[in-house]
């Protein structure tokens, strides 16, 4: 008798399914996370970018003429999962991360902080819950 070594197609299905299983599991239990993970990097970005914004008026003399490919913050172009605005004037400026694809489901909404340190969000949840 010929004895089988390895396993059949139809035992190794099963165990894809099994781990199938388990991984979309995991990853539902898991997606608050991503999107608080993703949050706190906005809002870190948000912050550079401010840094960045009071460097350029020092230099500058004013916000006017500040645009956000000027200002030396790779992250803002490298984010996935939110979308950085500027709008400036002579003396105030605002920045805001809006967020994009699957980070839109967070209550917090936008995230904005203007020139005098005030840190606000568009969505329901409370602003300090969301800094």
């Amino acid at each position: 008798m010929k004895k089988n070594i390895g396993f059949s197609l139809l035992e190794i299905m099963i165990a894809l399914s099994i781990i199938g299983i388990i991984a979309a599991l995991t990853l539902t239990n898991l997606r608050p996370y991503f999107i608080t993970i993703h949050r706190q990097t906005a809002a870190q970005t948000l912050s550079k970018l401010a840094v960045a914004m009071e460097e350029y008026q020092l230099t500058h003399g004013s916000y006017l003429g500040a645009t956000l490919d000027g200002l030396a913050v790779s992250e803002v172009k490298t984010d996935a999962h939110y979308e950085y605005s500027l709008s400036v004037d002579n003396s105030f400026y605002t920045l805001r991360a809006d967020p994009i694809s699957t980070q839109q489901s967070d209550t917090c909404g936008s995230l904005i902080l203007n020139a005098v340190g005030e840190k606000t969000v568009s969505g329901t949840s409370a602003a300090a819950r969301c800094w």
